[in-house]
C-alpha cells in the first residue's frame, strides 16, 4: 500500500470531475438556450452521439486489454490522452463563428465537438477506472481508494459548479473552458504516477473481440448491475442537464446551479467516509440500494420545492446518495470482474469498462429525447425572460418526477444482483486464492 500513489491515482477523478460536470451541467443549456439550437436538432445529435458510442466505447476497452507497452496496458492512454481531452473539452464551449450561421452548421458542430470530447474522455477515464481492480484485489482497498477518488472527484465537481457560472458571467464560456482545461490536463498527468499494473496480466493472451463480447454479456451479474446503473445515470443526467432551466426559470436564481451542486457535493464529501464504512458493514449492494432510495426521495422534493432555500436543504440531504452512487458501482464491477477472472482465467477490466461506458452513454440519448419532448410539448422558448406555466411544470418534471422513475426502476433491478451474503463470501475466497491474497 502506497498512500502517496493512491492519492496521485485518485487525482484523475478530480480532473474528470472538473470537465464532466462542466459539460454535464451546461452543454444542453449552452447550445439550446444560449446558442439557440432547436430541441429537435439537439435530440437528433444525441441519437448520433449514441451510435458513435456504440462503436467507440467497446473498442476502447477491447484495445486497452490487448495493449502491450513498456508503460503497461492502461497508463499510456491516460498519459497521452490527457492533453487531447483538455483540448476537446475547450472545443465544446468554443464554437467557431461559422458554426453559428444556421441551425444545420450549429447541429453539425455540436455533434462533432461532443463526439470528440467523449472519445477522449472515454479513452482516458476508462483506462483509469480499469486500473483499480488490478491494483487491488480486495474490496477493502478498492473501497478505500474509491473513497479517496470520490472525495477528490467531489472537490473537482464542486470547483466546477461553484466557478462555472461566476467565470461565465464575468468572462464568457470560452475563458471558463480554457481555465478548466489547463487544470484538468495538469492533474490528469500527475495521476499517471499512481497507476500500477501487474506485468503478468499484460502477458496474458487476451480473448478475441467476439469471444470477449460473448463472455462479458454471459455474466448475469453484469447485465443486472449495468442496467441498474444505466437507469441511475439516466436519472442523474436528467437532473444535471435540466438544472440550469429549473434554477433560472422556476426558481429565478442565476446562481442556483452553484448553490445546488455545491451543497450536494460538499455534503457528499462529508458522507464519503460513512459510505465506505457502511459498505464494509452491510455490503456494497445494500449501500447502493440505500443511495438510490435517498436519490428517489430527494428528486420528489425537487418537484414540489417552492424556493431555492428548500432546494438547497434537499441537496445537502442528497450528499449521501451522490457519494454512494459514485463509489458503489465500481465496487460491484470489481466483484463482477473477479468472477469473470475465475470463469475465463483472464483480467478483462478494459472490456467490462468499455461496454459499461457504451451502455452509460445510452443515458444521454434517453435524456436527449425526453428533454426535447418536454421542451417542445410545453412551449419552451429559448433565452426568454419568462416561460409559460406549462414550461415551468416541464422543468419541474425533468428535475423531479422523471429522475425518480429512473431511480425506482434501478432499485428494483439491482435486487436481483447475486453477489451478497454467502455467494459474495464464496466469490471473495475464490478470488483471494486465485490472486494469492493472504
Amino acid at each position: 500500500m502506497n498512500k502517496l500513489k493512491d492519492f496521485a491515482y485518485s487525482l484523475a477523478n478530480f480532473s474528470g470531475g472538473i470537465v464532466s460536470y462542466a459539460v454535464g451541467s451546461f452543454y444542453m443549456f449552452f447550445y439550446v438556450d444560449q446558442l439557440g439550437l432547436s430541441a429537435s436538432y439537439y435530440a437528433l445529435a444525441m441519437l448520433f452521439y449514441g451510435i458513435w458510442n456504440a462503436i467507440n466505447d467497446p473498442l476502447a476497452g477491447y484495445f486497452s486489454d490487448r495493449t502491450k507497452s513498456r508503460w503497461g496496458r492502461r497508463k499510456p492512454y491516460i498519459m497521452f490522452g490527457a492533453i487531447p481531452l483538455a483540448i476537446s473539452f475547450m472545443l465544446v464551449f468554443m464554437p467557431p463563428q461559422f458554426a453559428l450561421d444556421n441551425q444545420t452548421t450549429l447541429f453539425l458542430y455540436f455533434l462533432f465537438a461532443m463526439c470528440l470530447y467523449d472519445t477522449f474522455f472515454t479513452i482516458v477515464m476508462l483506462n483509469w477506472s480499469a486500473a483499480l481492480p488490478e491494483m487491488y484485489n480486495d474490496e477493502k482497498n478498492r473501497s478505500r481508494v474509491g473513497g479517496i477518488s470520490q472525495i477528490l472527484g467531489v472537490i473537482g465537481a464542486v470547483g466546477a459548479t461553484l466557478l462555472v457560472q461566476p467565470i461565465v458571467n464575468a468572462f464568457g464560456y470560452a475563458t471558463m473552458s480554457i481555465i478548466f482545461a489547463i487544470v484538468s490536463a495538469i492533474t490528469m498527468l500527475i495521476s499517471v504516477y499512481g497507476v500500477r499494473e501487474k506485468k503478468e496480466n499484460m502477458e496474458e493472451e487476451p480473448l478475441g473481440l467476439i469471444e470477449s463480447f460473448k463472455q462479458t454479456f454471459s455474466s448475469k451479474a453484469f447485465i443486472i448491475c449495468v442496467t441498474s446503473v444505466l437507469l441511475l445515470e439516466t436519472g442523474k443526467i436528467l437532473i444535471t442537464s435540466s438544472m440550469p432551466f429549473y434554477t433560472g426559470y422556476v426558481l429565478g436564481n442565476d446562481l442556483g446551479v452553484t448553490i445546488i451542486m455545491g451543497a450536494m457535493f460538499i455534503s457528499s464529501m462529508i458522507f464519503t467516509p460513512l459510505i465506505v464504512k457502511l459498505a464494509g458493514k452491510i455490503g456494497p449492494k445494500k449501500t447502493y440500494q440505500l443511495s438510490i432510495t435517498l436519490y428517489c426521495l430527494g428528486t420528489l422534493g425537487f418537484f414540489v420545492a417552492p424556493n431555492i432555500l428548500v432546494v438547497a436543504i434537499i441537496s445537502l440531504f442528497l450528499g449521501f446518495a451522490v457519494s454512494g452512487s459514485m463509489i458503489m458501482p465500481n465496487v460491484l464491477y470489481g466483484q463482477i470482474i473477479d468472477e469473470d477472472q475465475i470463469r475465463t482465467g483472464k483480467r478483462r477490466e478494459g472490456s467490462y469498462y468499455g461496454i459499461n461506458a457504451l451502455i452509460m452513454r445510452i443515458s444521454i440519448v434517453i435524456q436527449g429525447f425526453v428533454s426535447a419532448f418536454i421542451l417542445d410539448s410545453t412551449g419552451y422558448i429559448a433565452n426568454a425572460t419568462s416561460q409559460t406555466s406549462e414550461a415551468l411544470l416541464g422543468f419541474r418534471f425533468l428535475m423531479g418526477l422523471a429522475p425518480c422513475v429512473c431511480f425506482i426502476l434501478a432499485f428494483i433491478i439491482i435486487k436481483f444482483y447475486p453477489f451478497f451474503g454467502e455467494k459474495l463470501q464464496e466469490l471473495r475466497e475464490k478470488s483471494a486464492k486465485l490472486n494469492d491474497i493472504h
